[in-house]
């Protein structure tokens, strides 16, 4: 339980901070959270600490997209494809958490926004359009993730450590 405990409060601090500091458009951790999340924790814990960590930023920020939590659910689910992880495996889990992102969410701006017709050409176009926004969803995954697992397999090293000498 303590280990939820610390993960919720790192999430919510993280997005906290990344939402409260300028930032370049799309360059977000919490797809990097969501894959960690789902690495880390059995569902549906996977699923519902880091969506109550974004979705609770999102409401104290003034924020709210239905359809961009259902991308992040499903973003939580692929890391339950592989048994062990692995950095091939949690590298294909970053590629194809962030892709999933820039279909569900661009999906949700063509449906939603009125800025493109409802025909496969506008559907083109949005997606088109959204082409300069996923190199920063890729990109901050890439670095979200690195970081968010660097600290879990450092602190996961540090706990393991035992004191030499008389300590021990």
């Amino acid at each position: 339980m303590t280990q939820k405990i610390i993960y919720l409060v790192c999430a919510l601090a993280t997005l906290l901070m990344v939402k409260l500091f300028p930032q370049a458009p799309n360059f977000s951790p919490a797809i990097a959270l969501c894959l960690l999340s789902g690495w880390m924790f059995t569902m549906p814990t996977a699923m519902l600490l880091p969506l109550t960590a974004i979705i609770s930023t999102d409401i104290l920020m003034g924020y709210s997209n239905p359809l961009l939590y259902l991308a992040y659910a499903a973003i939580c689910l692929a890391p339950k494809a592989y048994k062990k992880f692995s950095a091939f495996h949690g590298f294909i889990t970053v590629v194809n958490g962030s892709f999933l992102f820039f279909i569900i969410s661009n999906f949700g701006v063509w449906f939603s926004s009125g800025m493109y017709p409802k025909t496969g050409a506008g559907l083109y176009e949005c997606y088109l359009m959204a082409m300069p926004f996923f190199r920063n969803t890729f990109s901050s995954t890439i670095v979200y993730g690195a970081i968010f697992t660097a600290v879990v397999v450092g602190a996961k090293k540090l706990v393991s450590i035992k004191p030499a000498g008389r300590l021990s």
